[in-house]
């Protein structure tokens, strides 16, 4: 297996979890990336579109792990302090569309229904995530992709725009035992 280095950058990056209930008004970010949602920063850089069958084979054919950046020691740690913090939004829908409020009663397009979001984020993290295959074509692929991807590239939310090159200068592919210590992306 060889690994791709991509750098996970960002003021603010949103993981969705698996299990939540947008009715509630509540959405929460895992506090490491998930193999999903750099699958899906992938299939963007490779120009595949959302619902395209390409990115469940892309997914099938990766591996996803990382590391976290710890700033206090200023080395990689797997098990660093990651700070999230609670954004609130409003949304009002566009008239002609409903949308369903924390009790779930529906609210429909108009100027006077609003409803709020919560919307946790992690906060000024830098992860190391390693794309893993056994194909090196598809690893280069990867890399020539984020040097000019052909859909922009964010961390889970259009908002979170990386703030740093994702990846390394020069395609270089890493071993199991390079990577060292990580945690596998679910």
């Amino acid at each position: 297996m060889h690994y791709l280095k991509l750098t996970c950058s960002s003021p603010l990056q949103y993981y969705a979890k698996q299990h939540y209930s947008p009715l509630d008004g509540w959405l929460y970010t895992e506090k490491h990336p998930t193999k999903r949602a750099i699958t899906g920063m992938l299939g963007a850089a490779l120009g595949i579109e959302r619902g395209d069958p390409s990115l469940g084979m892309l997914n099938d054919n990766i591996t996803v792990k990382y590391t976290t950046f710890d700033k206090a020691t200023k080395t990689t740690n797997k098990n660093a302090r990651v700070t999230t913090f609670m954004d609130f939004q409003t949304i009002r829908p566009m008239p002609g569309n409903t949308f369903y409020n924390i009790k779930g009663g529906k609210i429909t397009g108009d100027a006077q229904n609003s409803m709020i979001k919560h919307v946790e984020m992690v906060t000024d993290t830098v992860f190391y995530v390693y794309v893993g295959s056994e194909n090196r074509n598809l690893l280069r692929r990867i890399y020539e992709a984020l040097l000019d991807p052909v859909f922009p590239m964010y961390f889970g939310k259009r908002r979170c725009i990386p703030n740093r090159r994702i990846s390394e200068p020069d395609f270089t592919l890493l071993s199991e035992e390079e990577i060292g210590d990580v945690h596998e992306c679910l």
